[in-house]
């Protein structure tokens, strides 16, 4: 795919999510190809939090979190996503299977990555609001992609549904996440900005 193929899609993604996941299922993407998917979205998604990170003044990770600490958790919690999401949609009827959820899963994470990237650069170039409303923008949006993509998953037909399932996975790995950060010595009373 060329790179404007993938702006096309990137674009249609946001403008009928239903549309691209059912594109994108229809494909038949095998493991080979979620898997590939899957690693690209967790080594640009790593890029771009290693970027945010070096470029916020007085920020310093812990001895040990660097990049691939960065890149093992974000990978971590998406596979952990993907498998709350098939486990409580099947619990509610849907047929959705792992693979296929990681995939579209795997692609609204890399254009999360681009719109963190955008938003980095805005950053840099100006210090007014426009970031901030990208970035409150950007995560309804991405929350209503990621109501489609499940529901067209798992094939419901209905996006309330979806949104339930979306609910209770992203629950489960926000405590999951904060367990696992606890464990490895962030806590409330730790931060990045903590030596």
């Amino acid at each position: 795919m060329t790179a404007g193929g993938v702006m096309r899609l990137a674009l249609e993604t946001v403008m009928a999510p239903r549309m691209v996941a059912q594109h994108l299922l229809a494909q038949e993407p095998g493991r080979e190809a979620a898997l590939t998917l899957f690693a690209l979205a967790v080594v640009l998604n790593a890029l771009v939090a290693g970027l945010t990170l070096a470029m916020a003044p007085g920020t310093v990770l812990p001895l040990g979190y660097g990049p691939v600490m960065v890149a093992i958790l974000l990978g971590t919690v998406l596979l952990l996503l993907v498998s709350a999401i098939g486990s409580f949609g099947r619990m509610w009827g849907g047929t959705g299977r792992n693979r296929d959820i990681l995939f579209l899963l795997s692609w609204a994470q890399i254009l999360r990555a681009g719109l963190q990237f955008v938003l980095l650069l805005l950053g840099v170039v100006s210090a007014g609001s426009l970031g901030s409303v990208l970035a409150i923008a950007g995560a309804v949006v991405g929350i209503w992609i990621l109501a489609n993509f499940i529901d067209v998953a798992h094939g419901f037909g209905n996006a309330w549904k979806a949104a339930m399932v979306l609910i209770m996975a992203g629950a489960l790995a926000s405590f999951v996440l904060v367990s696992v950060m606890m464990t490895l010595g962030f806590g409330p009373d730790t931060g990045i900005n903590d030596v």
